[in-house]
């Protein structure tokens, strides 16, 4: 059996009390997941890559022969290794517990709770707002499309981002160089009337300021 040393620099360990696992290296430079109590080895995977998810400590993104993945620290395969890239930024909603994988243009939204996908098309930008709402933009698009928990298709919006709102039935949509965005409902329909706009959630519960407009008449 080939012996692994346990890193203490680049890889990580932790003493919180939900570290599951750490990472042992072989000779060959080959990655695997240990357990943090005893340091077994926890599954008989070995990776070329191997790093933290945004510093948690229960899912770590790999690399096998070039292909990228999503493993849990109790070695259960999330995202299966078959990705040009396993994207753990803030626009997919990580908070939320989603990741985002790419492969070539078509880019997935991947539940790390449940291990599956939730929605998948030739996306530049997407990201799980609610757990029961997310969004998506295509490629040189503009508009933003949402969808339910099921993956269908709800409705579309102009704009190039979109962020949770003040409440759990709210979100935000930024459009190109517009600042502070609009407020809708999860039906879409827009929140304050045509004499508000540019919302700002400040303080998460109560407070949110928009600038009054005032209409021009034209006789």
């Amino acid at each position: 059996m080939q012996k692994y040393f346990l890193l203490t620099a680049a890889l990580f360990f932790t003493t919180s009390a939900t570290a599951q696992a750490i990472l042992g290296q072989n000779r060959a430079g080959k990655y695997c997941l240990r357990s943090a109590f005893n340091h077994e080895q926890i599954s008989e995977l070995v990776f070329d890559k191997a790093t933290l998810v945004h510093n948690v400590d229960t899912l770590v993104r790999v690399e096998q022969n070039g292909r990228a993945g999503l493993v849990s620290a109790t070695g259960r395969m999330i995202v299966p290794l078959e990705f040009d890239q396993v994207i753990d930024a803030v626009q997919t909603g990580l908070n939320a517990g989603y990741v985002g994988a790419k492969k070539g243009t078509v880019f997935s939204l991947w539940n790390v709770h449940s291990g599956k996908k939730s929605i998948e098309g030739p996306f530049e930008y997407a990201r799980a707002i609610w757990p029961d709402l997310f969004a998506a933009r295509k490629i040189g698009s503009e508009t933003l499309a949402f969808y339910n928990e099921k993956g269908e298709k709800m409705f579309e919006l102009p704009g190039l981002t979109v962020w949770p709102g003040f409440d759990q039935s709210t979100f935000s949509v930024l459009s190109k160089g517009s600042g502070p965005g609009d407020f809708y409902f999860k039906n879409g329909q827009p929140v304050f009337n045509e004499k508000f706009k540019n919302g700002e959630w400040t303080d998460g519960t109560l407070v949110v300021v928009v600038e009054r407009t005032a209409k021009q008449e034209v006789a």
